[in-house]
């Protein structure tokens, strides 16, 4: 797993592609919730040869984490933390 990751953006064309950007707040009409980890999905790669990333939020008032998105054998760029 790549816990490292801060940023993907799906689709071929990165600047129009959809961005997803660890810790980005959403709100809709039902809850509110933070984007707290994107996971590379290392078990998936090795069984099915096919890249998969996983999207956790953590909803309002909750430390449960939840998966939201998952993304499967399509372009995806990554953007990394950098850790000295």
């Amino acid at each position: 797993m790549h816990e490292n990751i801060r940023k993907i953006t799906i689709g071929s064309d990165i600047k129009n592609g959809m961005h997803y950007v660890v810790g980005t707040n959403y709100n809709t009409p039902n809850c509110r919730f933070v984007l707290s980890d994107i996971v590379y999905d290392e078990r998936h790669w090795l069984k099915y040869g096919t890249l998969k990333v996983d999207l956790y939020v953590k909803f309002e008032g909750s430390e449960e984490l939840s998966i939201w998105k998952s993304f499967q054998a399509m372009p995806i760029a990554f953007e990394y933390n950098l850790i000295k």
